[in-house]
Parts: structure tokens; C-alpha cells; sequence
């Protein structure tokens, strides 16, 4: 290694290189997960031995920057739910290049109350912040002094810091932030299927969904009792509520607690019979079967299982077998929204899938009750119920 070599270029020569910017594809997030890294590689330094009055420095301003960034992470993201929703920001908030963890904390109590479960969550995390609100600039920990030569220790009154305390405070502070950030990852993802009103988050509408009583009884004293009690619990008027039922009644999953359907597709029963016992005799003959070593004989037996599979699945069409896949993806990943269905089945439509490969992963017990999951999902309780008669689920 040469003394004139540039530590920002790639060399071949060197044992560690990090990869960074478009290299890196490193956000905000994984350079708060560095500081608060570093914060706990300098305690265990500490209790290793290390000089805990010069490491206390790098110790806190590590700790007091991941403070930070969590916090704009936060704003970032709660203005996002903002723009989904169309609702106004002052331009001011929206320049979020201060140090000052007070200000920024002000900006998300100004906010905070675009959905619940936000200030819920923050006001759990809000009372640890006032450690840090005498160092404004984001400097105390950097250097000795201010800009006006003013020792930043004496200033304000400290000669102690209690390393332990601080641990465990700081611990708690990023675990309570760290929650916030993933639920509002969760929480933009939801508002941008476009299920939400003016006050109400697609949660809350669930919600509601749960407590009517079912469609058939809406022309009793209970449903005007349960939406004065909606009313008053969620702080709503008459309008939107209205608004409210209606998005219910037409919504594929919400509709399914007031006991209504709406369908997807014309999936035909006799299809979903068929499938429900390639399921069942899949499942029996693997298990009847699995014993065998690897020999001349289990080759045999992986050759009429899939003569098995193919006789049992003659019945399903291309179609029924894309729903079926669609469903499942459903069931696998708890980020698909019931409202994504026709963008996903369109595009598993658009990849042609092979009808051997796909039959081999949903004839699968396993494949059979991701598959449940996603009707369940999905609001789709006719289909559900025709496959779990024969299941016996």
C-alpha cells in the first residue's frame, strides 16, 4: 500500500472496502444503523478497558446523531402519509436540515396526528428525547468549545456522564424510534392502496368493519346504536361514516364482515373440488411413500407421483391454476393488500406459468393452506369454504 494511494478509489490491494453510494445503495436508515453500531462497540470498548473519559465523546455524539436521524426518518415518513392523503404542510417543516433534536421533535407533535397509531407509538419514545435538547447545534460532543469560545461541558453544567445510564436509556429510545420507523414503513405502504378517509386509516375502517353488526340486521335499533357509539369513538361526523359504510359494502375483504361477497373471478366450483383432493391424495401418497431411500425404487415412486398429479389435475384450467397462484401469494407475503389483487393476478397472467411447475407447488399441503390464507385475505370466504369441506380443515 502506497502512502499516496486515494482511500476513495477501489483498489485490489486491500483486505476491507466498503461499498458505497451507488455502489452501496446505502439510505439514511442503514447509516443510523452504523452510528448506533458504533455506540455500542465504544460502551463494550469502555467496560474492555478503554478510556471512558476521551471515548465518552465519540459515545455521545454516535448516540445523539442516531437520535437524530431517527427522528427525520420519522418526519420523512409521516410527510409521505401527508402527501398520500393530499393533506397540506407548512414549507417551513419541511426543511428538516437542523441539528436541533427539540425542533425536530415539535415537528413530529405537529403531525403526529394523521393516524394514531403514530403518536401511540411516539409518545412512548417522546419523553427520552429531553436528554438531548441542550445541545441544539449537535456540537457539544464534537469539540471542546462553541463558536463563541464557551466550554460546551461547563456551559451546561456537566462534569459527569453516567455511561451506564446512558446505556440503557439509548437502548430504549432506538427500540421504541426503531418501532416506529417499521410500522411507518407498513403504514405508507397501506395508505397507498388508497383505502382511508379524511380521518380514517384502512385499520380503522377494519375496525369498524368488525364491530357492525351484519347487513342483515342494518335495518334495527343496533345499527343506530353502533354508529352513534362509532361516531363518538372516533371522533367522526355523520358524512363520514356514511362514507365510511359505503367503502365497506364495496370493499372485497371488509364486505365479508357484514356478511356480503364479492367474488373474484368465476373461479368453477368443480375446479376447486378437484384441486382440494389433488391436495388430499398428493399429501397421502407422499406420506405413504416417504421412506423409501434413494434407489431405483424412489425414482419410480417420484414417476407415478407425477403421473399422480397429472391425472388428478386434468380437471383444473390454466385460469383456476393462475387464481390459485395468485391466492397463494397472498398467503406468503402479509404486504400484499386485498386491493393489489388484479395488479398481481394480472401479472402472474402475464408470466404464462408453467402449468407442470405450478401444479407441483400448490398440490403441496403447505401450498394448500398459504392458499386458504389468501382467500381468507382476499374476502373470498365461497371458495375458501368449498376447498376446507373437502380438506376437513
Amino acid at each position: 500500500m502506497e502512502i499516496n494511494e486515494n482511500p476513495f478509489e477501489y483498489h485490489e490491494n486491500v483486505e476491507y472496502v466498503a461499498c458505497v453510494g451507488n455502489n452501496g445503495g446505502t439510505d439514511n436508515y442503514d447509516i443510523l444503523i452504523g452510528f448506533r453500531k458504533s455506540v455500542e462497540v465504544l460502551i463494550n470498548a469502555v467496560k474492555q478497558g478503554a478510556s471512558e473519559d476521551t471515548l465518552i465523546y465519540p459515545i455521545l455524539y454516535n448516540a445523539r446523531h442516531s437520535v437524530e436521524l431517527s427522528l427525520k426518518l420519522i418526519i420523512e415518513r409521516i410527510f409521505k402519509i401527508y402527501d398520500i392523503k393530499k393533506k397540506a404542510i407548512d414549507p417551513t417543516d419541511k426543511r428538516t436540515f437542523t441539528h436541533d433534536i427539540k425542533i425536530l421533535d415539535s415537528v413530529i407533535l405537529k403531525y403526529f396526528g394523521v393516524d394514531k397509531r403514530i403518536y401511540e407509538l411516539y409518545n412512548k419514545a417522546n419523553t427520552f428525547l429531553v436528554d438531548y435538547f441542550f445541545d441544539v447545534d449537535g456540537d457539544a460532543f464534537k469539540y471542546d468549545t462553541d463558536h463563541s469560545g464557551n466550554y460546551h461541558m461547563i456551559k451546561h453544567g456537566i462534569s459527569s456522564i453516567s455511561i451506564d445510564i446512558l446505556e440503557v436509556k439509548f437502548n430504549e429510545l432506538m427500540q421504541l424510534l426503531d418501532e416506529l420507523i417499521y410500522n411507518l414503513n407498513l403504514m405508507c405502504d397501506e395508505y397507498k392502496v388508497g383505502t382511508f378517509t379524511k380521518s380514517l386509516s384502512r385499520e380503522d375502517i377494519k375496525n369498524i368493519a368488525h364491530s357492525l353488526p351484519k347487513r342483515e340486521q342494518w335495518v334495527n335499533e343496533v345499527f343506530k346504536d353502533k354508529k352513534n357509539k362509532i361516531r363518538s369513538e372516533y371522533g367522526i361526523g355523520s358524512h363520514e361514516l356514511s362514507e365510511v359504510i359505503n367503502l365497506i359494502q364495496k370493499h372485497r375483504e371488509f364486505c365479508v364482515l357484514i356478511n356480503l361477497e364479492i367474488l373474484i373471478g368465476d373461479i368453477p366450483i368443480n375446479e376447486l373440488r378437484d384441486y382440494a383432493n389433488l391436495v388430499l391424495k398428493i399429501e397421502k401418497y407422499s406420506i405413504e411413500n416417504e421412506q423409501h431411500p434413494f434407489s431405483k425404487e424412489l425414482l419410480f415412486k417420484i414417476q407415478e407421483k407425477e403421473r399422480l398429479r397429472k391425472r388428478l389435475s386434468e380437471g383444473i384450467s390454466d385460469s383456476t391454476i393462475t387464481f390459485l397462484m395468485t391466492f397463494r401469494e397472498f398467503g406468503r407475503c402479509m404486504e400484499c393488500y386485498s386491493e393489489m389483487f388484479d395488479e398481481i393476478h394480472a401479472y402472474f397472467k402475464s408470466l404464462n406459468l408453467n402449468r407442470r411447475d405450478s401444479l407441483n407447488k400448490l398440490s403441496k399441503l403447505s401450498t394448500c393452506k398459504c392458499v386458504l390464507v389468501g382467500m381468507e385475505r382476499c374476502g373470498q370466504k365461497t371458495y375458501k369454504n368449498v376447498i376446507e369441506s373437502i380438506m376437513n380443515f
